[in-house]
């Protein structure tokens, strides 16, 4: 499972994610009703001594523009997360690509876009972003 954080300061409730009545159960994390961004293992063992493992992880999301590709917002490869942002991912624009932001093809989503002072970002062709996001406070790269 994944679960994305909105703002910086976020925490997550691991408890309701997994019905745990009847097992013996323990997780990597002593506070479960509360975590940061971070993985977290559960470790469930039934009444004939089996057990299974689960994983959580839970992120705060920041891509960063490298452009290393092309000008093209759309592209995986001009993220430093190799993924095109999503409506849960922050963004920051950096002045060290060699090539502009474009938002040309598409619309685009992001929780949040921040432009480093130097950088050229362009929304052409009508194309809209969707900023979701409503944090107080950016997370920076």
């Amino acid at each position: 499972i994944t679960i994305y954080h909105n703002c910086l300061g976020e925490t997550t409730n691991l408890d309701p994610l997994y019905n745990t009545t009847g097992f013996t159960f323990e997780w990597n994390t002593p506070n479960t009703a509360a975590v940061p961004p971070g993985t977290y293992r559960l470790i469930v063992t039934n009444g004939a001594g089996c057990t299974d493992t689960a994983f959580v992880n839970v992120v705060l999301e920041v891509a960063v523009w490298t452009g290393s590709i092309s000008s093209d917002w759309h592209t995986p490869g001009n993220w430093n997360i190799n993924k095109v942002p999503t409506a849960q991912t922050h963004v920051i624009i950096d002045n060290t690509s060699t090539n502009e932001c474009i938002i040309s093809n598409a619309n685009a989503a992001a929780a949040s876009v921040q432009s480093k002072t130097g950088t050229v970002a362009r929304i052409l062709n009508n194309r809209e972003i969707i900023i979701s996001g409503n944090c107080t406070t950016l997370p920076s790269n």
